[in-house]
């Protein structure tokens, strides 16, 4: 038999991370995040042909193309002023980025390959936008911009 803590902790990875969260809950955390951005939309911020929105659980989407990855979820039971606070964690850093939702923070992860994730709030929501496989930070975060600023507006 399986502990009621391992199964939460599953239950949590399943239902987008939250661990003490029902997955029903999670279903308001807004419009469905398929319909936020097209496929057409994502195709041409990524520069290549990507797959229709496939869901993850029922707070984010992603779509896909050979070794390219553009991902999109609702960021719940998030405190916006730690999001977006400075980092002490080595390797991380944060900037404000202006015009996407009411405010927005690229947080990198710098490496051999550096990550980027844009965190946007908007009203009482806040998401976030990432995209895997692309190679420079300049273009990770145009690409994230892009996307971040058409699903915005669809909020």
């Amino acid at each position: 038999m399986k502990s009621p803590a391992l199964v939460r902790f599953i239950a949590a990875i399943a239902c987008g991370g939250a661990l003490l969260t029902p997955c029903a809950a999670m279903a308001q955390a807004g419009p469905d995040p398929c319909k936020l951005l097209t496929p057409a939309e994502v195709s041409a911020a990524m520069g290549t042909k990507m797959s229709d929105g496939m869901p993850i659980a029922n707070t984010g989407c992603s779509w896909n193309a050979a070794h390219l990855i553009a991902s999109f979820s609702y960021q719940l039971h998030v405190d916006w002023g730690k999001l977006k606070a400075p980092s002490l964690a080595p390797g991380l850093s944060k900037s404000s980025v202006s015009g996407v939702g009411d405010d927005a923070v690229f947080s990198i992860v710098q490496g051999d390959k550096p990550f980027v994730s844009l965190s946007v709030k908007k009203g009482a929501r806040i998401f976030m936008v990432r995209v895997y496989g692309v190679a420079s930070v300049e273009d990770q975060k145009r690409i994230e911009k892009t996307l971040a600023s058409q699903a915005a507006a669809r909020l």
